[in-house]
């Protein structure tokens, strides 16, 4: 596919909304992060840490640096709610079981 519409800003039809990742590495020596997946819209980030379930949710425009985890404040309670349908939706579209 040609990427250059992509550098003059032209998104193509059935751009996607979100982005799914995963972080399969675990606490060590070098990293101290454990597991988990997220989807993130361009302003919204989502993560989930499967083996401990925990959950955090930045609103990356206002905090960019992600330092306030913002999962149990009601304001952003519809945001979280969408981003956890649309991780739902992701995992299954590309077939992602979460190991335990």
């Amino acid at each position: 596919a040609d990427l250059t519409p992509l550098l003059y800003g032209v998104k193509p039809p059935q751009w996607r909304s979100h982005v799914y990742y995963h972080f399969y590495e675990s606490y060590d020596e070098t990293h101290q992060v454990a597991k988990h997946e997220g989807v993130f819209d361009g302003r919204y980030k989502l993560i989930h840490f499967y083996e401990i379930d925990e959950w955090e949710f930045f609103d990356c425009e206002s905090d960019p640096y992600e330092m306030h985890n913002r999962i149990d404040d009601a304001k952003f309670r519809s945001e979280v709610n969408v981003l956890k349908t649309e991780l739902a939706n992701l995992k299954r579209q590309y077939e992602v079981e979460t190991p335990l």
